[in-house]
């Protein structure tokens, strides 16, 4: 059996749906579970057929590109962001630590006695 970009973008579509189907079967909102799958296969039967206009599907493929690229933004800046912060966070605490003009912070050992 041969899969191709198609087959595997269906097995997706497939298992995600499962998923929210089942997270919404479990949280007791089985109607609302099941209005999902009977609306979700609906529409992709439209938009699979020929009944569907050529001109819908392009532009729903045109947002889904918009789409994805928002969401490499967002992650990209939320990335970045992370990133600096704790290299800001490292550089506090490792000057703080090997500071040789401050004065420790540490308690005195004395207090700790281990025997």
């Amino acid at each position: 059996m041969c899969f191709s970009a198609y087959g595997e973008g269906v097995f997706l579509v497939l298992q995600t749906s499962l998923v929210l189907f089942l997270v919404l079967y479990y949280a007791r909102k089985v109607v609302s579970a099941f209005l999902f799958v009977l609306l979700y296969s609906g529409s992709m039967a439209f938009l699979l057929s020929s009944a569907a206009p050529v001109t819908l599907v392009e532009a729903m493929q045109g947002v889904n590109i918009l789409i994805v690229i928002a969401s490499k933004v967002s992650i990209s800046v939320a990335f970045f962001y992370w990133f600096f912060f704790f290299h800001y966070i490292f550089a506090i605490v490792f000057l703080n630590k090997h500071d040789s003009k401050k004065k420790s912070t540490c308690p005195d050992k004395r207090f700790f006695n281990t025997g």
